[in-house]
C-alpha cells in the first residue's frame, strides 16, 4: 500500500515518526512506545541511472535527481531510474513486522499525472547503469494518483520484501524506483525527488525477550529440579526470573509471567504477572496468600513479554512448602547445673535433643537471646539471597532428624545465666524457646601491685592470684 502527503510545510510545527502504511502525526516530544519499534537501516547505496548515458551511474548528492523521461535544456530525452540498497544486518535475529520506503517529490512535469512503481531486485553494492540494472525480483507497491502535487511525501509498503530479507538472513536489500513501462517515455509523467529527504527504509521491528533459566530464585535459592525437592519456608512465595531484551525501548518495560502449580494436579495452574521488570536484572512476583498450601509440592516456570513477543517457558523448578514449626528443643548440661551453680572457670557442656521430632534437624543457641532469621541482601542480578538456615551463626545440626547434638560454649558473664535454645527445620521455621538458667560463679583472676605505689618510669611488679577453686 502507498501514501501520498503534502509537503513538509504544510504540517509545521510536528513530528513525524514513520509508520507502516504512510506518515503518522505526533506532537513534537512524544514519549518512547512499546515493542514493537522503528527504526531506519543504513543505506549502502542510493543514486540514479540515465538512458542517455547508459555507461554511467550517478550517486544521490546535493541535487534534486530525476525519475522517469526528462528533457534537458539541449533539448535531449532521458529516462531515469533510482535505486536504493539497504544494510539489512542490524535486523539479524529481529522479527520484522513490516516495512515502508519514504520519497519526497521536488517537482513535477505535469501535476495531473502520477505513476510510480516500486520494485524488489537482486542486491547491489554499487548504483547501477542503464546498461546493466539488476535482475527484478517482485513489484511491491505503486501509485498512480496525483494528490498533493508536487511536494508530496509518498509511502510504498515493502513489509513482505525487507520480511523475507531478513528470514533468508540476506544482509542488502535493493529496491528500483521508475515509471511503468506504459509511460515511462512519457515526459509527462517525470519529476524530480528531493535530494535532501532522498529514498529513506523505515522498518517496524523487535527483539524478541528471553528468559534465562540459569537464574531462576525461589525464596532466596536457585531453582532445582533435584528430589526430594528442597523444602522452604517463609520467602517460598517470592520467585524471580531474569529476563533480557535487546531492545533499548524495552529495557525496563518487560512483563514477566509465573506460573505455579501444585505437583499432584498439573491443570489446577495459576499465572501471576509482575510488569515493568528491567532488562537484566531479575522481576520478582510475591504470590497471594492462599496460593501455597502447607506440605504440598509444587512446580513453577516462568516466561517474559516485551508487548508484541512472548518468550518460552523456562525450564520447571520445584520446592515443598513447609510453614509447620518443629517442636520445642530438650535442653540438658552434664556439668552446668539447672537453678545450680556451675563450676568456676570450667566451659559449659550443652546436649540439645530433638527427642523424636523428624522435623528438627538442628538447634539454634545463644546466651543473649534470639533473633528473627532473615535472609540478605540483594544479589549481583537484585535477586534475594538466603543462606541454609541450618549454616546460621549459632546453629548446629542435630546428628539424625529428631536427635541430638552437643556444643561445649563459655558463658558470657557471671552470676545469674541464661541459654536460649530452638530447634529449626530443613525450612528454617523455629520452634518456641526453650531457655535453660544457671548460675555462673565469678571467676576472674586477682591482680595486685607488689612493692609499694607505683612511680614515674619505674618498674612494677604484679602478682595475679586465681579465684578460689
Amino acid at each position: 500500500m502507498k501514501r501520498a502527503w503534502p509537503r513538509r510545510g504544510l504540517i509545521a510545527g510536528l513530528a513525524l515518526t514513520l509508520g507502516v502504511t504512510g506518515l503518522t502525526v505526533v506532537t513534537a516530544g512524544a514519549a518512547a512506545v512499546a515493542a514493537p519499534h522503528y527504526d531506519r537501516p543504513p543505506s549502502v547505496q542510493i543514486g540514479w541511472n540515465d538512458s542517455a548515458t547508459p555507461g554511467k551511474a550517478y550517486e544521490a548528492a546535493e541535487e534534486h535527481f530525476p525519475l522517469g523521461t526528462w528533457v534537458d535544456d539541449a533539448g535531449k530525452s532521458h529516462t531515469s531510474r533510482v535505486y536504493a540498497t539497504f544494510d539489512l544486518s542490524g535486523f539479524e535475529g529481529k522479527t520484522v513486522y513490516g516495512g515502508s520506503v519514504f520519497i519526497r517529490e521536488q517537482s513535477a512535469a505535469d501535476c495531473t499525472k502520477r505513476a510510480i512503481e516500486i520494485w524488489r531486485t537482486k542486491p547491489v553494492g554499487a548504483t547501477p547503469t542503464w546498461r546493466k540494472t539488476p535482475d527484478p525480483i517482485a513489484k511491491l507497491d505503486e501509485i498512480l494518483t496525483p494528490e498533493y502535487c508536487p511536494g508530496a511525501s509518498i509511502s510504498f509498503e515493502v513489509g513482505a520484501a525487507v520480511k523475507d530479507a531478513v528470514a533468508h538472513k540476506q544482509r542488502r536489500i535493493t529496491f528500483e524506483l521508475r515509471v511503468p513501462a506504459q509511460f515511462e517515455s512519457d515526459a509527462a509523467y517525470g519529476r524530480r525527488l528531493n535530494w535532501y529527504n532522498t529514498v529513506q527504509l523505515s522498518m517496524q521491528y523487535n527483539s524478541a525477550p528471553k528468559i534465562d533459566s540459569d537464574h531462576l530464585y525461589n525464596g532466596g535459592f536457585a531453582c532445582t529440579q533435584l528430589k526430594p525437592p528442597p523444602r522452604l519456608g517463609g520467602f517460598a512465595n517470592v520467585l524471580q526470573a531474569l529476563a533480557t531484551d535487546a531492545d533499548e525501548n524495552d529495557a525496563h518495560s518487560l512483563t514477566t509471567e509465573f506460573a505455579v502449580w501444585p505437583r499432584e494436579d498439573p491443570e489446577a495452574r495459576s499465572v501471576h504477572t509482575q510488569e515493568h521488570g528491567t532488562s537484566g536484572r531479575v522481576n520478582t512476583v510475591n504470590l497471594p496468600e492462599g496460593v501455597l498450601v502447607d506440605g504440598k509440592t509444587y512446580g513453577w516456570q516462568a516466561r517474559v513479554g516485551d508487548g508484541a513477543e512472548l518468550s518460552a517457558w523456562s525450564k520447571k523448578c520445584f520446592f515443598t512448602y513447609d510453614r509447620t514449626r518443629p517442636s520445642t528443643p530438650v535442653v540438658t548440661s552434664a556439668n552446668y547445673p539447672v537453678d545450680g551453680a556451675a563450676p568456676p572457670g570450667v566451659p559449659a557442656v550443652f546436649t540439645f535433643s530433638g527427642h523424636g521430632d523428624k522435623d528438627v534437624a538442628g538447634f539454634q543457641y545463644s546466651w543473649n537471646g534470639l533473633g528473627v532469621n532473615s535472609c540478605g541482601g540483594g544479589g549481583d542480578l537484585g535477586e534475594l539471597v538466603c543462606r541454609d538456615p541450618l549454616t546460621l551463626p549459632g546453629t548446629i545440626r542435630a546428628n539424625a532428624p529428631g536427635g541430638t547434638a552437643t556444643v561445649t560454649i563459655n558463658p558470657t558473664g557471671s552470676g545469674p545465666q541464661r541459654l536460649t535454645v530452638r530447634s529449626i527445620d530443613q525450612a528454617g521455621n523455629v520452634s518456641p524457646e526453650t531457655q535453660y538458667e544457671t548460675f555462673v560463679p565469678w571467676s576472674a583472676p586477682e591482680v595486685r601491685v607488689e612493692g609499694g605505689k607505683p612511680e614515674w618510669n619505674q618498674d612494677v611488679l604484679l602478682k595475679s592470684l586465681p579465684q578460689a577453686g
